[in-house]
């Protein structure tokens, strides 16, 4: 059975190749909730849009790529206003990053509060 981790974590600002190479990630990106309430995201060389009211940075640990660790932006309570408030960001970004295919679909999804 697949499972994914959703978790809290504090990602750097990858902006190149050879930053997430020499980094303990798979995969990096980029996602934010914008101002007109549409939703966004990028992979590694993106930036946030101008009109982003909550952003927020995307990372696959590379070890067991069964973990998503999602690091805000701000502060940590950004992530519990995604995670408490905005959870269906979450499936979103999950979906998109199937599609994109960073990985498989899963089974179960665990979100670590």
């Amino acid at each position: 059975m697949k499972q994914l981790r959703v978790a809290y974590g504090s990602l750097p600002d990858l902006q190149t190749d050879r930053q997430l190479l020499d980094s303990n990630l798979y995969a990096y990106g980029r996602f934010a909730l914008l101002r007109d309430s549409s939703v966004w995201i990028g992979t590694l060389n993106s930036s946030h849009p101008t009109i982003t009211e909550l952003g927020f940075y995307w990372g696959i640990i590379d070890a067991d790529r069964d973990t998503l660790v999602i690091s805000p932006r701000g502060c940590k309570s950004d992530y519990n206003i995604l995670v408490n408030s905005h959870p269906q960001i979450i499936a979103w970004l999950v979906d998109k990053l199937i599609g994109l295919k960073v990985f498989d679909r899963p089974d179960h999804i665990t979100i670590i509060k």
